[in-house]
């Protein structure tokens, strides 16, 4: 069994840990160890002895079940896709698309733009929605104002 002080969120304890077994640390306040006669340390640490043939139980339990687990991956692996059909006919579909999209080779060199770059672009004026002021007096009063944008 060893014996050493850490720190725990800015408080000193001792850990007490039983060398070569995991899951055997016990921590006790710095303060119980140096104040009265350590009778609560001893049961901590017996109870944690007691408890380790539960503790191995529990690991061989969740030692199966992962062997379990790695023997269904493995088969998983020797089944073969059953959507093999459908993958490789998805897969021509998409290849003979890429195709469609595809830049022919004898055009190396993107088009030239429409457009003279040096040109401004065309300022266009922002729209607005007329006011109920400005329908009533284009005559449009039998028309609601969402109806026209619509």
């Amino acid at each position: 069994m060893t014996a050493r002080t850490r720190s725990v969120l800015g408080n000193p304890v001792v850990v007490f840990q039983f060398e070569g077994i995991p899951e055997t640390e016990v921590r006790v306040p710095i303060e119980h160890v140096l104040d009265g006669d350590g009778v609560g340390v001893i049961r901590q640490i017996e109870n944690r002895l007691s408890s380790i043939p539960d503790r191995i139980s529990k690991a061989q339990l969740e030692l199966q079940e992962h062997q379990r687990s790695l023997e269904d991956a493995q088969r998983s692996l020797t089944t073969p896709f059953k959507h093999t059909e459908q993958l490789g006919a998805a897969r021509g579909a998409l290849a003979a698309v890429d195709a469609q999209l595809a830049i022919p080779r004898h055009f190396p060199n993107p088009p030239p733009p429409l457009t003279d770059p040096n040109t401004p672009p065309i300022q266009r004026p922002a729209l607005t929605r007329p006011d109920r002021a400005t329908l009533a007096q284009a005559g449009t009063d039998d028309r609601t104002e969402e109806n026209l944008w619509n």
